[in-house]
Formats: structure tokens, C-alpha cells, sequence
């Protein structure tokens, strides 16, 4: 039932990011949320292909004056240059009062509206306005440095927000209070039911979906090629990024860099298998539960949510780091055998339901009502 006192602030910055993965899972919270709260989105763009996607689905965006925007096309949100550092207090207070005005203009209330930063920057900005009276949630998507002066400056706000949602529980115990909320994010599931069969005959591909930096250990899954006992496997590496130069070198006959691509449900179909081959912890997996719910396995490392999303042995195998003859061996043992593959292939696609839209909106609004009727009962 609709409630027109409960009004929902969401907070992001698409300013610097074509389109991310925080901007999709923005997303999902904005369809969860609507016909249950009043929505108003605040960024620092009114260009993104984000706030164009969401325009028509809240009552009303704010664009935030700032400093530093997107260059070459490439760069993401924590690149940050002098300028901007040094701007960044002046804006901070500034957009303060330009929020208050426009809270008072569409009358969101301290006692009736909840902000949603969704980055650490609007988390900052949602730190000041609690001042204000105004609580807030943050959606926690990425880990840090505890012992950095950066973690150091966002572990107070951290501290003040009403709530923690934590797309892991890497990121909860990285963040560590109290109001931590594990929230895993969700995954669309595919139109057809694909379980293995259909990728039995013929040559069978094995594919990376990441930007390609270093840190997501492409070089361990194309060097891993060498090591293998199997024939008719083609590898097919998905993405861009500062390493394809160097990555180039590795490429054969059956390893392939295929470049940028904008929809992986469109290739996922024909996948036999997806490695996801990080060398450093990752605060989510969502090419892993992706893969899942077309029913393919996936072969990854042992740290970091990576290995909270793949059991070992049931949806896919766990590997070391930077250990392509373990990333070999685990996709000889799935190319040779079969039955094996077909029942993880039937695993995954029945695991990745857990993590279904429909229960990530259900989970979201309880967590969002549970904050509106603590507010509402302290009036």
C-alpha cells in the first residue's frame, strides 16, 4: 500500500562512471521501492545513462554542483585529482544547503524521510545532513583499508548511519559496527531454463567477464591455457582496460581477447564455463551468480566474497591466487567429466534463485519499513 508520508532520498554519483555496477544495483533498490515510498534521486550529473534510466521512475532528480568529472572515458569514481580534494569541503557545504532547500521545497520532512547514500561521497554528504535531524542508510559496496586516513575520515559516518547494508559479508566484517546489515545483491535470471546439456557438443568455451586490471588476474587465466589436458577448449576473455596491451602477448590459437561486452546474457548462453580469477579480495561476485543462473559453473579464487558466492565442489571450484595449473586442472575435471558438470551445471542454476530480484526487493523494503517505524514510533 502506498504511503505518501514515507519519502526515500537516493543518494549516488554517476558523474565519473559511464555505468556501473553500483549504478545497477541503484536500480533494483529504485523498482523495489516503487509504489512504496515517494523517491527523489540526488546525483552530481543529469547526464548519466543511469539518471536517464531512472528519470521517469522517481518524483523528482537534483542535479549537485561538484568538481571533477569523467575523463577519457575510463576513469572511476576514486580517481581523484588536486582540485577536486581541495574543492571538496567547499562543496560538501555548499550542496548542504542546497539539499535543505530542496527538502523544504518538496516537503521531506526530518521524521518522514530516510536519505540512501549509495556511494562513500554521498555518504559523507548524508553525514551532514544528519545534523539536521535526517537519518540515513548507506548500501556499502566495496572494502578498505582500515589502517588508510581515507577509511579514517568515512569510519565516523560510517558510524552515524542508521543502517549498513553490506553487499557481503566480506564488506560487513570489513566495516565492523553494529548496524551492519548483510545484503547480498541480486541477479536477474535468464528467460529459459539452461542447464549444461546444450554446451556438450562441440568446442567448448571458457570465458572471463572484468575490466582488465590487474588486480582481476586475467594473466593466471590465459597463461592457465598451457596447462591444459583437454582439447576443443577456447578461451574467450571479455573486457577492457589497462592491461590489454600486455594481455595481448598471451593470446593463441584457442585464447582470445574478445573485447568490451555491453550485455554478457548474450554470450553467456554458449559459456561452458566462467573463471573469475582475482588475485585480491573482491566485495561481491556478480559475474559469478550471472553465470550461476544460465546454470554454468565457475572456477575462482579463495579470498574475498569470491569465496562466500562459489562453494567449493557445488556451484563451481575454489583455486589459489595466481595459480594457473589450479585453474587448468579444475577445467579438465569439468571437460572430462560430465555427469559431474551437468549435476553443478543444475547447482548453480538452483543457488542463483537464492539471490533472486524478488527477494532482494522484499529484503530491502523490510529493512527500509523497520527503519521508517522506529522513526515513526519515536515521534
Amino acid at each position: 500500500m502506498r504511503n505518501n508520508t514515507k519519502n526515500i532520498v537516493i543518494m549516488s554519483d554517476s558523474s565519473k562512471a559511464c555505468y556501473g555496477g553500483g549504478d545497477r544495483i541503484s536500480e533494483h533498490s529504485i523498482a523495489a521501492f516503487k509504489g512504496y515510498y515517494d523517491l527523489y534521486a540526488v546525483d552530481y550529473t543529469d547526464t548519466s545513462k543511469y539518471i536517464k534510466s531512472i528519470e521517469n521512475e522517481v518524483s523528482h532528480t537534483l542535479r549537485l554542483p561538484s568538481y571533477g568529472k569523467i575523463t577519457r572515458g575510463m576513469r572511476a569514481s576514486f580517481s581523484l585529482g588536486i582540485l577536486e580534494i581541495l574543492s571538496f569541503p567547499f562543496f560538501m557545504i555548499n550542496n548542504t544547503l542546497v539539499l535543505l532547500r530542496y527538502f523544504r521545497k518538496y516537503h521531506l520532512g526530518k521524521r518522514s524521510t530516510v536519505l540512501y547514500p549509495t556511494t562513500k561521497k554521498q555518504l559523507i554528504q548524508a553525514y551532514l545532513l544528519h545534523f539536521f535531524g535526517y537519518q540515513y542508510i548507506y548500501h556499502a559496496h566495496s572494502v578498505d583499508n582500515r589502517k588508510s586516513l581515507f577509511y579514517r575520515i568515512i569510519n565516523h559516518p560510517q558510524k552515524k548511519a542508521t543502517c549498513i547494508l553490506c553487499v557481503s559479508e566480506f564488506v560487513k566484517k570489513n566495516i565492523a559496527l553494529p548496524q551492519c546489515v548483510k545484503h547480498y545483491n541480486p541477479v536477474k535470471s535468464p528467460v529459459k531454463h539452461l542447464i549444461g546439456e546444450s554446451r556438450l557438443e562441440g568446442d567448448r568455451v571458457v570465458a572471463s567477464f572484468s575490466t582488465l586490471i590487474g588486480l582481476k588476474g586475467i594473466e593466471y587465466f590465459m597463461r592457465s591455457a598451457r596447462f591444459l589436458t583437454s582439447e576443443d577448449v577456447r578461451y574467450e576473455v571479455y573486457g577492457q582496460g589497462e592491461e590489454f596491451k600486455n594481455l595481448e602477448r598471451l593470446q593463441s590459437a584457442r585464447v582470445r581477447l574478445k573485447g568490451f561486452c555491453p550485455d554478457v546474457s548474450e554470450v553467456l548462453p554458449r559459456v561452458y564455463l566462467v573463471v573469475v580469477p582475482s588475485v585480491a579480495p573482491e566485495s561481491f561476485g556478480l559475474t559469478i551468480l550471472e553465470a550461476n543462473s544460465f546454470g554454468i559453473p565457475v572456477i575462482t579464487t579463495h579470498i574475498g566474497a569470491q569465496s562466500e558466492l562459489v562453494q567449493d565442489g557445488y556451484n563451481g571450484f575454489l583455486v589459489p591466487p595466481k595459480d594457473p595449473e589450479a585453474i587448468a586442472q579444475k577445467i579438465d575435471v569439468l571437460m572430462e567429466d560430465t555427469d559431474r558438470y551437468l549435476q553443478m551445471s543444475r547447482n548453480a542454476q538452483e543457488y542463483a534463485q537464492r539471490f533472486s530480484v524478488s527477494n532482494y526487493a522484499k529484503r530491502i523494503r523490510e529493512i527500509f519499513d523497520r527503519v521508517f517505524s522506529e522513526s515513526v514510533s519515536s515521534i
